[in-house]
């Protein structure tokens, strides 16, 4: 029997303490160096096209020595209005090989989605979430979200790389 996943992180995040936390961060950047490779060298707006889905945006915020602040997006047309969703704002960590997704008024919606999922699923009764307990649920969904963005194809690479289906903006 094949265990998702998805299965495979649940389990192994359990308990939600300080130090998985930090093991998703340091998933959450393997996954971002699969889409893309070199991610420090990078410039700072990129575009990934792929067939059949959406083009997803890289836009670099702030460069430091040792983090990197991006967001990472795709851009919807609904009813006319060009939408960003997700509109994650992203913070890489280099020297520790994390990466966290920052979270602000925009996150609540999802935070609270997420917190009354994962109520209905174990049965527990929705608590009001605490900054670890955010920082769980939204990182948890950026990790799934990088995983879903790798099987569609999505890769950031640089312009003059023979392997590259990148624009640069």
């Amino acid at each position: 029997m094949q265990v998702s996943r998805w299965h495979q992180l649940k389990h192994l995040f359990r308990k939600r303490g300080f130090a998985n936390l930090m093991a998703i961060y340091e998933r959450n950047f393997r996954l971002l160096s699969d889409l893309a490779p070199g991610l420090a060298a990078l410039p700072d707006r990129l575009i990934s096209r792929v067939d059949d889905g959406h083009d997803l945006h890289w836009r670099v915020l702030d460069r430091q020595r040792y983090t990197t602040e991006l967001l990472l997006t795709h851009y919807l047309d609904l009813d006319g209005e060009r939408v960003a969703d997700p509109d994650l704002r992203l913070r890489i960590y280099h020297d520790t090989g994390q990466v966290e997704m920052m979270c602000d008024v925009v996150c609540d919606e999802l935070v609270d989605v997420l917190e009354r999922s994962h109520a209905e699923v174990n049965g527990d009764a929705a608590g009001a979430p605490g900054t670890q307990a955010r920082r769980w649920a939204v990182n948890l969904f950026l990790n799934r979200w990088l995983e879903y963005l790798l099987r569609q194809g999505h890769r950031f690479v640089a312009a003059d790389s023979p392997t590259g289906a990148v624009s640069s903006v």
